[in-house]
Formats: C-alpha cells, sequence, structure tokens
C-alpha cells in the first residue's frame, strides 16, 4: 500500500491525497505532526518537505506532490509492480 506522509495546514499534502483519491489508489496517510517517529524517519531519510510518497518502505515518488502529478495512474501502477517484483524470489534452482 501507498504511504503518503503530510503534515498539517500542507496544500500540497491535500492535493495528494485528492489525486490520489481521484485515481482510486490505495494510501495510508501518516501525519507527522502527530507522529513524531514519523517525522523523524523523514528527517533521517534527507526529507524537508512534504508530502512525501512512500510504498514498502522505498521513496515511490521523487518530487512530492509535483512529482506525484505528473504521473498518471498507469505510471503509478507500474511503480508498484515493479516493487513487488523486487520483492519476489527470483532463484528457481533446485536440487537433483
Amino acid at each position: 500500500m501507498i504511504t503518503l506522509y503530510t503534515k498539517n495546514r500542507c496544500g500540497f499534502c491535500v492535493a495528494a491525497k485528492d489525486y490520489l483519491n481521484k485515481n482510486e489508489l490505495e494510501f495510508e496517510e501518516i501525519n507527522i505532526d502527530n507522529d513524531p517517529e514519523a517525522k523523524e524517519f523523514l528527517k533521517i531519510s534527507g526529507h524537508k518537505t512534504c508530502p512525501q510518497i512512500y510504498y514498502s518502505g522505498s521513496i515511490l515518488v521523487e518530487g512530492g506532490c509535483h512529482g506525484l502529478l505528473n504521473l498518471s495512474k498507469q505510471e503509478i501502477e507500474d511503480r508498484i509492480r515493479s516493487f513487488k517484483l523486487e520483492d519476489f524470489d527470483f532463484d528457481i534452482s533446485y536440487k537433483l
């Protein structure tokens, strides 16, 4: 699931949520004003602005809201699929 890191009184955060909802993309919102651990995670990760869009613990979209709005629903879904493929163990070796 997409994780959307937001903060209070952030127009870009509202626009990102609206875009995800409009495109029927499921997401979890984590408001960093209410979650000090999430805020620290973003700081440690080098982020200075919100929103930040993650998937499976890794950045999904660079550029926050503007980066998100430049992607189509299909492009976002393709990125999500690529994350899922990376998590799959492709080792098909077997012993005789």
